[in-house]
Parts: structure tokens; sequence; C-alpha cells
């Protein structure tokens, strides 16, 4: 386990919960500044996971695929291990909220809104909608079920001809970019999967990078000083972002400095990793896909009841505790939902339930895939 990446998820998760707290902006005009101006960039979390989604990818599953001959079947079901469980129980826990708000503003929903969301194609439909409708977040993870499906692909590419793709498909995003109707850009730059593959396969490039260097030994104080650097690059672009437009806010502006914090802390040879690895930190990092997943739905469910009733406290204290809700609930579903379910599947698709059909032969043979790396999102 690569123990800062880890934790970092739950740092970038965080960002996301920020972005969401759109509720501030009902308050005072400082507040509504402090959330436009900072908060609402917090969508930036979702590019750091795609990335880290590339690499943690490539270095728990390149050997596998390539050397070692893993069928593609029980690549998939572990995959799909990874996603399901959450995701379903998730998408049914919004379905209440979501019945209550359309019957509010009386609309009648799309019939094929819930197939399309349990089976994770939401994204490919360029409608708020669609992607956003039940649970918002899980738009992410129907685009990570395509870069799964993809993945064993990429992979048989040659590397000069991987990154010749790769270059192609930066430089035409960027050039596109600015050409987008202002309807579309969110729908088309943010959501859409084939455009955030190019996020995916930063990460995998970067893992190249990576396995070419990973034997270098920088020292306490130049690892330090390269993690504070990486760290420095991140905050002066978010400090700056309102200089670069949102086109390219969603994507591509982005991208160089979560490629550089990727890296730099995959080597974990600095003060700032060793912080990092403390177990306080992994374990947030472990919950935070749970905490991703459910956080929306609690702050939905908070604004509803908050239109019934007046909560005590002002907004700010609000969304801490809208926070400590978040983690709580985030902790029970890792702990009760997410790793139960993850090796019921796999020990069902391995044959070690009675009565059921054996999928695959090699799942017992290794009943963590990512456990080396990091969990993936």
């Amino acid at each position: 386990m690569v123990r800062p990446l880890t934790s970092l998820r739950a740092i970038f998760a965080l960002f996301v919960f920020c972005a969401h707290l759109q509720f501030l902006e009902s308050g005072s005009k400082e507040m509504k500044g402090i959330f436009q101006d900072f908060l609402a960039e917090g969508f930036l979390g979702v590019s750091f996971f795609f990335i880290l989604s590339g690499f943690v990818m490539s270095l728990a599953y390149t050997d596998r695929l390539r050397n070692h001959g893993l069928p593609y079947k029980e690549y998939f079901i572990a995959r799909l291990a990874r996603l399901y469980p959450l995701h379903l129980l998730t998408l049914l826990l919004a379905v209440p909220y979501f019945i209550l708000a359309l019957t509010r503003e009386g609309v009648f929903p799309n019939i094929l809104i819930l197939p399309v969301n349990l089976i994770l194609l939401q994204s490919w439909f360029p409608a708020k909608s669609v992607y956003f409708a039940l649970n918002a977040p899980s738009w992410s993870i129907s685009n990570e079920l395509f870069f799964y499906a993809l993945f064993p692909l990429l992979l048989r590419i040659k590397k000069s001809r991987f990154l010749l793709l790769l270059f192609i498909m930066i430089i035409g995003l960027i050039a596109i970019a600015l050409n987008i109707p202002g309807r579309l850009i969110h729908a088309m730059l943010y959501i859409n999967p084939l455009v955030r593959l190019t996020d995916f396969m930063i990460g995998m490039a970067l893992f190249n990078v990576y396995k070419k260097s990973k034997y270098i030994h920088l020292g306490n104080c130049r690892a330090t000083a390269l993690e504070i650097v990486a760290v420095s690059t991140l905050f002066l672009a978010y400090w700056h972002h309102n200089q670069a437009p949102l086109q390219y806010r969603y994507g591509c502006y982005y991208w160089i400095p979560m490629a550089g914090i990727i890296l730099i802390f995959s080597f974990s040879q600095g003060y700032l990793s060793k912080i990092l690895s403390h177990k306080m930190f992994v374990k947030a990092g472990n919950i935070s896909f749970a905490f991703y997943l459910i956080h929306v739905q609690i702050i939905s469910y908070y604004q509803t009841l908050s239109h019934k009733i007046h909560l005590p406290g002002n907004l700010y204290s609000h969304a801490v505790v809208l926070l400590l809700i978040a983690i709580v609930v985030a902790q029970v579903l890792h702990r009760y939902v997410e790793v139960p379910m993850n090796k019921k599947i796999k020990d069902l698709a391995s044959g070690k339930v009675p009565g059921f059909p054996v999928w695959s032969k090699t799942l017992t043979e290794d009943k963590a895939i990512v456990s080396s790396s990091v969990k993936v999102d």
C-alpha cells in the first residue's frame, strides 16, 4: 500500500465535499464570496481521483495482466466488487430524496433514469437530469467503470504509441475546449467519459515514470523539498484559478500539479509522506470512497430538513456537523458494507460459498488484488 497516496484521497474527497456546500451561498456576503471564490473549486478533487486511478490500476495490474495472464473476467469481477456494493446502496438511499424533490417541483422522473444509473451509464448522457440524477457523485464511477473496461486494452498499446495517443488527446482537448458551447461545457469537459479518459491515461503514463525511478533514493531533505514544491504548485494553481477559463479548470489546468503530487508522494521518502503515512490519515483514505458516495445525500437531506425547521447554529457550524456525520456514516458503510461485500462477491466468484458456481479460480489466490497499492475510486 502506498500510504501517502491513500491518505491524499481523504484530502481530495474533502475538497469535493466543500464544493457541494452550496447552501453557504445563502449566508452573508462574505460567506457567499468564500464559497464561490474558494470552496466551489473543490471539484478539482475529481481530476485527482481519475489520475490516481490510472496510476494505481497500472501499479496493481500491469504485471498481472501482461505477464501472468490474469483472465479479463476475473479482473473485471474484482473491479465490480469494488464499485457496486456501495453504488447500489447509495443509489437506493437516494431514491426517496429524488422522488421528493421531483414531486415538490411537479416533475415526473424519466423512467430510464433508474436503469441507466443502475448499470452506471449515466455519464454518457449530456444532461444534468440524467448524470446528476439520484446519487449525483456516482457519475464519476460511471466513468471509472469505462476506464476499467478499457484498461486491459490500453495496456496492450506500445509505450511509444500510447504516449503519442495521449499527446494527441491532450492537444486536441486543449484546442477544442474554448470552442465548446457554454451550455455543454460541464457535460462535455467535466463529465464525458471519453474526455476524462485523458486524466486516467495521464495516471498510466505517470506509472511508467514511477517504475523507472522508484529505486532512486532522494534522501529525506530533498524528498521533502520536492513534496513542498508539489503541494505549493497545486496551491498556487488553486489560488489563481480565476485567471484560467472554466473550460480548462475542469481538466487540463490541474493536470501538472496533480501529476506532480501523485508522482512525488508515490516515492514516500519525505517528511510530509511520513506524516501522511500515519494510520489515522490512512484510515481516512480507506473510507474516502464511502465518504465520496454518501456526502451529497447527507447534504441534500440536511437542506430539506432546514427548509422545514430552524436548525440552531450558523451555516459554518452546520457544515462542520455535516462533515462529521458524513465521516461517521462513511466509516459504518466502509466497515459493514464495502469491505464485507467486496469479500463476499470475490468468495462467490471463486466458489468458496457452497451452492454457487465457480466464476473464477484465482481470485482466492489474491484476496485483495489492489491491496499492494491504493484502493481505487
